[in-house]
């Protein structure tokens, strides 16, 4: 057996480049994903610690795009579609690969409800069940963009890049969500074994794209991970990341006091916590320090991306990739 080393964020670092910006604030973050233009792209993971109701709309009354997590009953999907709708917000939500996940976007469909975004959310989704659902999202909603995760390797990407659904419908999959096991609330690598470090994960992925994009999914640590991630290819549009947007005022779960210390609970959707079971659990929970307005992070996300872009020689974050990147340790 031929063993590789592979690498994480914090194993390497970026080589500046020389600048085209006057000022950083002249750089350009925005995120185009289908018919809409956001902000930054950077989104809290779907995870029930992370994201509720609230903190969906908050988010896109920011114009930061979001994933409603699907670790609740159906109706609860149903009724927040059916509320963002009522309230003319964007609509992303995720669903599993279940006959009820079916179901559910049958009755939306049905009724005439918008859906903007669809996440088919699979903790490992490299298989021809995942396909199964694909065809059914297309069935129902075949102008959707479509996210479908998590994978990763350039072979899981290649895979959905050859399917072959059935006519006449348009389109496949439009972003790979990349990464399995990196997540600080995962305990997958404990549990099972398996694991791939984000780097290495997104440059073989990158490699193997021809028109479907990537998420990168899990590890990040510190707002410079995110830079790191995008500079890992041109197909790598957007991070997702987790504990990053917890503990927040506007982030899921209620405030905690503890020893007289404000804060909230974070935990993994395949965790004890979020599955209600002790049923093959793959997540842990943690306290994690209440951080009050997620404003502030969110300025503070614009302002590392901003510096970022100046150091990389570009105008745009969009066009941050294959930046010289070193190797440190």
């Amino acid at each position: 057996m031929d063993l590789k080393r592979e690498l994480h964020y914090d194993e390497v670092y970026l080589i500046p480049q020389k600048s085209v910006l006057k000022t950083r604030s002249d750089a350009d973050l925005s995120l185009r994903l289908g018919n809409h233009t956001f902000d930054i792209p950077i989104c809290p993971a779907n995870m029930k610690s992370v994201v509720d109701e609230n903190t969906c709309e908050f988010l896109i009354r920011k114009n930061i795009f979001y994933v409603m997590h699907r670790i609740c009953d159906n109706e609860v999907i149903y009724n927040f579609v059916k509320d963002f709708n009522k309230k003319n917000l964007i609509v992303s939500i995720s669903i599993g690969i279940k006959d009820k996940d079916a179901e559910l976007l049958k009755r939306l469909k049905e009724e005439k409800q918008r859906i903007d975004y669809i996440t088919i959310d699979i903790a490992h989704c490299h298989g021809d069940y995942t396909l199964d659902m694909v065809e059914k999202v297309r069935e129902y909603y075949p102008d959707v963009y479509l996210i479908v995760g998590n994978i990763a390797t350039g072979e899981a990407v290649e895979f959905f890049e050859n399917a072959r659904l059935k006519e006449p419908l348009k389109h496949k999959v439009d972003l790979l969500r990349c990464g399995i096991s990196n997540g600080s609330g995962c305990s997958t690598k404990n549990s099972t074994g398996f694991l791939r470090r984000m780097i290495s994960t997104l440059i073989d992925c990158n490699n193997k794209c021809r028109q479907i994009k990537l998420m990168a999914d899990g590890g990040i640590s510190e707002n410079g991970d995110y830079i790191k991630a995008l500079n890992c290819g041109e197909h790598v549009i957007c991070v997702m990341a987790g504990s990053m947007f917890a503990g927040y005022e506007e982030s899921a779960g209620d405030i905690l006091v503890i020893n007289d210390k404000k804060v909230k609970e974070y935990y993994g959707n395949a965790s004890e916590k979020a599955k209600g079971n002790k049923i093959h659990v793959e997540g842990i929970t943690k306290l994690i320090q209440y951080k009050g307005d997620m404003s502030h992070y969110i300025d503070d996300i614009k302002m590392s991306l901003s510096s970022s872009v100046s150091y990389s020689g570009k105008e745009k974050i969009i066009d941050v990739y294959n930046v010289p990147m070193v190797r440190f340790r």
